[in-house]
């Protein structure tokens, strides 16, 4: 998937930071084992700006089940998971969403690889030095 948007760099992270633009929040919530992998193509494109912490959930997987030693069944409902909250101004949007695809798909239909969510942010504000809207970010 190739990689279309502004993302923030040496040579044009103050044109991302002054974008009057509207801002968004990405929420992906991925493999723990895709960490790592996750948060270094981020940095990679230039989003150095994200909240990460572990949580457990579940989707079209309902959890897991197997077979135990005996003839019983165990269920495991909720699986944990990495959730990962990230505002960046709208411009940066399409590149988010492509590095967090690419650094998470284990392959076409398995169960597991995430999900992305997109929210409208309606303001951002800097508690240090009160900025605003895109200042606020980075």
């Amino acid at each position: 998937m190739p990689v279309v948007g502004l993302v923030a760099n040496e040579t044009n992270a103050e044109k991302v930071r002054d974008w009057p633009g509207p801002l968004k929040e990405v929420i992906a919530v991925v493999r723990p084992a895709r960490h790592v992998v996750t948060r270094k193509a981020l940095e990679a494109s230039g989003i150095f700006s994200y909240t990460t912490f572990p949580v457990l959930g579940r989707s079209r997987q309902r959890g897991l089940r197997f077979q135990s030693q005996g003839k019983e069944v165990v269920a495991i409902r909720f699986l944990p998971k990495q959730y990962f909250s990230i505002v960046i101004p709208k411009v940066q949007l399409s590149a988010a969403i492509a590095v967090i695809m690419k650094a998470n798909r284990t392959g076409e239909g398995n169960f597991g690889d995430g999900r992305i969510f997109v929210v409208d942010v309606d303001e951002a504000v800097r508690i240090s030095t009160g900025e605003t809207g895109s200042k606020a970010l980075l």
